[in-house]
């Protein structure tokens, strides 16, 4: 350039960079995965050549931000409060130094900062009682993000645990060894994606694993189920399970309970052939332990013996205390007879029962003077006793 002399100016020069491309491979990725707790999370920024960036809680970064120096991180990032136990997204947008903008980028994740709702422990099924040391468990909560579970014996759930994906049942689960048979205790807590925790909830039960005992103790084994004690055939014994169900079978079934360490039941065997007949008790407990069955065999024998008739062969009168005796057809076993001088009383036989197998031939009356007569009753070894047979004469 020059004057209108001719005179040349002093040349004059400026340098200017062009740029016009954006910062490159713009992200934003909010702490915590998937899901967090934390309602200010931070942010890891990303763009290769920038050097603001424009954070926003706004779709598309139209608004809500403002342009910042850039860095890599930004701490304590608010979500949008509108988002909040929901999925939430934050947006971000990066500028280079001679003001290229990136596209607007995201990253989202569930917000959720309400634990577990409504947990529970129920240990078999709910029983009172148990035998089995390792059970299993049932579980559940509620939570729409449900993630892991903690079990343990340890009160609180303090320790003693593992964190493990969450389930409805847990098999086999130990029971702690310091309080087999006794009342145990599980415990457990749940958490979900964003580790929000529940409160401990527990379960107890009794865990029982010693067989209860049961025992026949009368009457003793090869008695008699004779005609005295058809209907009503008492047999009784010792029991450990207060309240519980004392099981008879055998010849036949029935049910008692055990009160006080004891049981008793009266069996009708009416109904049942004469012969051997067994009775067998047995009982479990309340954690279904069963005890080692007792049993006992007797005989049933209901059918007397008799006598078809008795006379006195003296000749009337006599002067003899000494009075022969014949006899009409015998019919089963006896092995005792009882008599009676004019008398019909039964129970008059206490004690003067004799042990024979064969009729007497003759017996000795109190007197040779008055009329007499002889009443006789046979008795199997059962205890059966005929129907009196009287003599079908007196002698004077």
């Amino acid at each position: 350039h020059e004057d209108s002399l001719g005179n040349d100016a002093v040349q004059a020069s400026r340098t200017f960079v062009k740029d016009v491309a954006p910062p490159s491979s713009p992200s934003i990725t909010i702490a915590g995965g998937t899901h967090t707790n934390d309602s200010t999370p931070d942010l890891t920024l990303s763009a290769t050549g920038a050097s603001e960036m424009y954070v926003t809680n706004v779709s598309g970064c139209a608004s809500g931000g403002t342009w910042e120096a850039y860095s890599t991180t930004k701490s304590n990032w608010a979500l949008d409060s509108s988002e909040l136990n929901n999925t939430a997204t934050v947006y971000a947008k990066f500028r280079d130094s001679a003001g290229n903008e990136t596209a607007c980028v995201s990253d989202t994740i569930v917000h959720d900062d309400i634990p577990p709702a409504s947990p529970s422990i129920t240990i078999a099924g709910g029983a009172a009682y148990t035998n089995d040391s390792s059970p299993d468990l049932a579980l559940s909560m509620t939570d729409i993000n449900s993630y892991q579970m903690y079990i343990t014996n340890v009160a609180g759930c303090a320790s003693g645990g593992t964190w493990e994906g969450y389930a409805y049942t847990k098999t086999d689960w130990a029971l702690d060894p310091t309080e087999l048979n006794g009342t145990a205790t599980v415990y457990v807590k749940f958490r979900d994606y964003a580790f929000n925790e529940s409160t401990c909830v527990s379960d107890t039960i009794i865990h029982d694993d010693v067989a209860p005992t049961v025992a026949i103790t009368s009457p003793s084994a090869g008695s008699y189920v004779n005609a005295s004690n058809l209907t009503a055939f008492n047999v009784s014994g010792t029991c450990s399970e207060n309240g519980r169900t004392v099981s008879i079978s055998g010849t036949l079934s029935t049910t008692t309970t055990c009160v006080s360490g004891a049981w008793s039941v009266n069996l009708d065997f009416s109904s049942v052939s004469d012969g051997p007949v067994t009775v067998q008790a047995d009982l479990s407990d309340s954690a279904g332990n069963s005890a080692t069955p007792d049993s006992r065999s007797f005989t049933k024998d209901s059918t007397a013996p008799s006598l078809a008739s008795m006379t006195i062969t003296n000749p009337d009168p006599t002067n003899s205390t000494t009075y022969g005796l014949s006899y009409g057809a015998e019919t089963g076993t006896f092995t005792e007879y009882c008599w009676l001088e004019n008398s019909t009383n039964f129970p008059d036989c206490a004690g003067t029962w004799v042990s024979s197998s064969t009729l007497p031939s003759s017996v000795v009356v109190s007197s040779a003077e008055n009329s007499k007569s002889i009443t006789i009753w046979l008795r199997d070894s059962a205890g059966n006793v005929s129907s009196a047979v009287t003599s079908s004469n007196s002698v004077t």
